[in-house]
């Protein structure tokens, strides 16, 4: 119940900024929404575990640069990978979405 409580929310929060659409496009910019703040939480936890192991050896180093930066040569590969998953699975929303507007 709680995760089904807290995807109603945010529903009701893109009801409240975009006005009104169809329950599948809400039901998807929903799915996308919660997708990155997935991500960021991901990339959140990642950057503690690595300070926490970093910081027990030693504290007075720099704070190593997270994984999901591009760096001066080019994009990260990880970053691209998360960006095309991401954009994959938003395509199947849509594509869902679509059909469901048919049905």
């Amino acid at each position: 119940m709680k995760l089904a409580a807290f995807v109603d929310d945010r529903v009701a929060h893109l009801k409240q900024s975009v006005g009104s659409l169809s329950e599948s496009h809400l039901m998807m910019m929903a799915s996308l929404v919660i997708a990155d703040e997935l991500d960021e939480a991901l990339i959140q936890l990642e950057e503690v575990q690595d300070s926490g192991a970093s910081g027990s050896a030693n504290a007075a180093s720099p704070a190593k640069p997270s994984d999901h930066e591009g760096t001066a040569s080019g994009p990260d590969p990880l970053e691209e990978k998360a960006a095309n998953a991401l954009e994959a699975c938003a395509s199947r929303l849509e594509s869902i979405a679509t059909r469901l507007e048919g049905a």
